[in-house]
């Protein structure tokens, strides 16, 4: 999925009010609280000073359609990075493995298709849970935790598919403007944004005066959520 230019202008506005609101710099609120970092495929380590994102500052800087120009930035960036597939993914569901035993759980629609959660879709999605699980069963040990972080934890389509003590132990996250986990829902399966949601958010953005009322504005907070791997063997009937 490509991400489309509303999605940037989103990114954008958000930056530059923060930036208002706290007094720092509009390029700082770009690294902290836009997804641009992550979305330029520059690593996890948001580092200033990088070749790559400092070229991007540079370029924003002049012309006065920054969205565009990001925009334009984006497209070269995916055009010289490999299109890959995530590792050990099942349909909608994939996998990483962390330190100390966790399973990361990932999801994203890979079929370019609207409504994969809908209701007659769970028995698909289902499978594919299954099916993960039934691998994940082979290679990790039973005492690891699944783990798992989203906006989408918010909604009963997506709820729906994991088990009762997984969806119990959600929690609030933080730090998370840097993250498609928050970002996501403002996005279409297609990258396209979802305006009325987008437009509530700029709306809600207008009155906050703390850096702190500016994160309530997203419509959903990422949860955060661990369970024992135990209870999805159970949930799917893994043997």
């Amino acid at each position: 999925m490509l991400f489309s230019q509303d999605f940037f202008e989103l990114n954008l506005k958000f930056a530059r009010r923060v930036a208002e609101v706290t007094g720092e710099s509009f390029q700082q609120s770009l690294l902290e609280y836009t997804h641009l970092y992550l979305a330029f495929g520059l690593g996890r380590d948001f580092d200033p000073e990088n070749p790559i994102w400092q070229d991007y500052l540079c370029q924003i800087t002049k012309p006065t359609e920054p969205a565009g120009s990001t925009y334009r930035f984006y497209l070269e960036r995916m055009a010289e990075q490999p299109k890959q597939q995530p590792d050990h993914s099942f349909g909608c569901f994939s996998y990483a493995l962390w330190e100390e035993n966790r399973v990361r759980l990932h999801f994203r629609s890979v079929r370019d298709e609207p409504g994969v959660l809908q209701k007659d879709k769970v028995p698909e999605r289902i499978a594919e849970l299954k099916a993960m699980f039934g691998h994940l069963r082979r290679i990790v040990p039973v005492t690891s935790a699944v783990i798992g972080g989203s906006w989408l934890y918010n909604i009963e389509a997506y709820r729906r598919l994991f088990p009762t003590n997984y969806l119990d132990s959600a929690q609030g996250g933080h730090n998370e403007c840097q993250f498609i986990s928050l970002w996501g829902q403002f996005l279409f399966y297609d990258g396209k944004v979802r305006q009325p949601m987008a437009e509530m958010f700029l709306e809600r953005l207008k009155a906050q005066k703390t850096l702190q009322g500016l994160k309530y504005c997203f419509p959903y907070p990422v949860l955060r959520l661990q369970s024992s791997i135990k209870d999805f063997f159970t949930y799917y009937g893994v043997e």
